[in-house]
């Protein structure tokens, strides 16, 4: 009975490397690649960060004109809406920074910010500096400062005439409209890139440095 010669035959030698049948070696490297990426983070944390930008906006848009009118006309209610519109504009800014931020400590290479200003092999204070890095990062962050100090004003503002403070917070809420806007249709920091690459480019040398690229929170 004939014996098929690819079962009897030794592989074939090159000195001292064998030669053996098996998957291309850039079929193997896109499998590699495509498990990091499948293991680099949840694919849904840049779109809780699109969709918590969007509430911001609403939010923004409720708190920049309901207690102005209120203050206008002395509706009490209307005004008193400053609080809890300023409150849950930070609240979900800073959700959508947090994810941001997720996605550059776990180096999800789906997010196009992330590939253009971070690499998997860089140190885990500059991933986190690349938070805020780039054009739409310090957006993001800039305009989470921004809220921050509004619902710091409704929380702590007491001593601040009603009607003075829902003037002063609705001010302050047509800012956040023009940056949440030119965010979400121009410079949105969640945009993705399909299909993502292997690494990143990585973070702009001039913010490899600790102060550098601690200096923009601070």
């Amino acid at each position: 009975m004939p014996v098929c010669n690819h079962l009897s035959q030794p592989p074939v030698t090159n000195g001292d490397k064998a030669t053996t049948h098996g998957p291309p070696d850039d079929l193997l490297d896109r499998r590699q690649s495509n498990e990091f990426i499948e293991e680099a983070d949840d694919p849904l944390t840049p779109e809780i960060g699109h969709f918590a930008l969007a509430l911001a906006l609403a939010m923004a848009l409720v708190q920049s004109l309901l207690p102005i009118f209120g203050a206008a006309r002395g509706n009490i209610l209307w005004m008193q809406s400053a609080r809890w519109s300023s409150l849950g504009q930070a609240f979900f800014v800073g959700i959508a920074f947090l994810a941001l931020m997720q996605a550059f400590i776990t180096s999800d290479f789906t997010v196009k910010n992330v590939v253009e200003n971070s690499n998997s092999l860089k140190p885990m204070l500059f991933k986190v500096a690349g938070t805020w890095g780039s054009h739409e990062g310090s957006l993001l962050l800039w305009t989470l400062i921004l809220t921050v100090f509004g619902a710091a004003v409704a929380l702590f503002g007491s001593n601040i005439p009603l009607a003075l403070k829902a003037r002063t917070l609705s001010v302050q809420a047509w800012i956040s409209v023009g940056f949440l806007t030119f965010m979400l249709l121009t410079s949105n920091p969640f945009d993705r890139v399909f299909p993502p690459p292997g690494d990143g480019q990585d973070l702009n040398p001039l913010l490899q440095d600790v102060g550098l690229a601690m200096h923009p929170p601070l």
